[in-house]
């Protein structure tokens, strides 16, 4: 089943420079060359996973524990240092597109190439 929430999602991400999406794991995710920049989860909620690195994902986790989390697996190995984050409503408040783009882009800088982050800046500033 396709959910809203991934086509906006796929708009997003697919905007920055070289990203592209294919199934990993049996979910729909996207890529930054061959680095994972985000994954997309519709098991028992939807919500994106995203590698940020530790300081912005323990302040996101303090500043919105309603709509932040730290995978489970993120405690460990690959995805030690990912972030999730609820697309589905939370007390009738949908998700914060600019807030996720944020995230998305954040995820982006620490994880694309300097040649990558030059044309991010640049499709910015144009």
């Amino acid at each position: 089943m396709e959910h809203p929430e991934l086509d906006t999602l796929r708009n997003i991400a697919t905007a920055l420079p070289d990203v592209t999406e294919r199934v990993s794991h049996g979910a729909p995710c996207f890529y930054v060359s061959r680095k994972a920049l985000a994954y997309f989860h519709s098991t028992s909620r939807l919500s994106l996973w995203c590698p940020v690195g530790g300081d912005y994902q323990t302040m996101k986790l303090f500043a919105r524990p309603d709509r932040f989390f730290s995978p489970a697996t993120s405690q460990s190995g690959h995805f030690r240092d990912w972030l999730g984050m609820y697309l589905d409503d939370i007390a009738e408040e949908p998700p914060d597109w600019a807030e996720v783009r944020a995230v998305l882009i954040h995820a982006y800088c620490r994880i694309a190439s300097k040649r990558q982050r030059a044309r991010l800046q640049d499709s910015a500033d144009g």
